[in-house]
């Protein structure tokens, strides 16, 4: 019986942990959200639009849309293949050409990232940030950040990623039928 106690004890501690945990990161999602919506976010010249490994243009072209803007690691094999899901999502969910999507590419070597995306055949256009002053520049450190849907004045609308959350998926999709 004793036995019994100490696990019934141990589980309703780890229910307390458990939600105590969920609590704090609401909350502090719930500042991220508070501190960042509406912020116009800042780019550089340095950030140079890319397809196939030709630079085609500057991230400032994309200025006049609506567009998500999602910051990746170039090096990391997993966040690669999640481009994939990437062009489902766009796909899928915006039907409005008024609303693009902006993946901004961090990496130590460009040669891996591009073969990479050769190899799951992804071809969409990506913004190479070559000296990693995107994150920086606009204070988006925490990894909650690397995911935003701007206005055509790049002032953040929403924040997170729509791939990890249907209730935030909706959110984006109602933000889609009111492009730009």
């Amino acid at each position: 019986m004793k036995i019994e106690k100490r696990i019934s004890l141990l589980l309703l501690v780890a229910v307390m942990l458990f939600s105590a945990c969920n609590r704090a990161k609401k909350r502090k999602l719930t500042h991220l959200v508070d501190a960042f919506y509406g912020i116009q976010i800042r780019t550089s010249d340095s950030l140079l639009i890319v397809c196939k490994g030709s630079a085609i243009g500057t991230v400032n072209e994309y200025d006049k849309y609506k567009r998500i803007i999602t910051y990746i690691n170039g090096d990391c094999p997993e966040c690669i293949t999640k481009l994939r899901e990437w062009d489902s999502f766009m796909n899928l969910n915006c039907k409005n050409q008024e609303v693009k999507l902006q993946i901004m590419v961090s990496s130590n070597n460009f040669y891996f990232f591009e073969s990479a995306c050769e190899q799951i055949h992804f071809i969409r256009p990506v913004v190479y940030d070559t000296n990693a002053t995107f994150i920086s520049m606009n204070n988006l450190n925490d990894e909650h950040l690397h995911t935003l849907l701007v206005d055509s004045k790049n002032r953040i609308l929403l924040i997170g990623n729509p791939l990890n959350n249907k209730k935030l998926t909706d959110l984006y999709v109602r933000n889609f039928l009111n492009a730009k």
